[in-house]
């Protein structure tokens, strides 16, 4: 099955049986009865090291999502976790990116018909990428020209004048 494992524990290991003269014996991290019993063992210290490495290796985490947002909708992925470059500030809020806020990194496609393939993808904030999700580019255009021309409207005066 791509992408995840088999249910079928006895797939396992029927299929480790099949295949272990390929791992040799001085693998035993190879080995699934190996590998069970060590988280079994070791739980605790198992998920904490993921949950380290998932909360400080952003670049890291965005590829994950990227690739399974890929997976479920169907969409071409040729991207690496190095083509995942996490920019300081928000390239199109000039706000800083803070994980866990509205300002957190999030891949953004450039021409969403394309996938995340290179060349195709940037990060931007949470906030932005949701700004421009459903948006084609001349909404967002007449969305940018009447922010430009908006004045404020004082709701003390209009209910006077009603």
């Amino acid at each position: 099955i791509m992408g995840g494992r088999h249910k079928d524990p006895e797939y396992h290991k029927k299929w480790w049986e099949k295949n272990k003269h390929n791992y040799g014996t001085t693998r035993p991290h190879s080995d699934p009865d190996y590998q069970k019993k060590y988280y079994k063992e070791n739980k605790e210290k198992v998920i904490s090291r993921q949950k380290l490495k998932r909360d400080n290796d952003t670049p890291y985490r965005l590829f994950r999502s990227v690739t399974a947002s890929a997976r479920k909708r169907g969409l071409e992925c040729d991207i690496t976790k190095e083509d995942i470059v996490v920019p300081d500030l928000c390239p199109i809020l000039k706000v800083p990116m803070e994980q866990f806020t509205e300002f957190a990194p999030s891949v953004d496609r450039i021409e969403n018909s394309l996938g995340y393939v290179k060349g195709n993808i940037q990060v931007i904030s949470r906030k932005a990428n949701s700004m421009k999700y459903n948006a084609s580019w001349e909404e967002l255009d007449k969305f940018a020209d009447w922010v430009k021309n908006y004045t404020p409207i004082n709701i003390e005066e209009l209910r006077q004048e009603w």
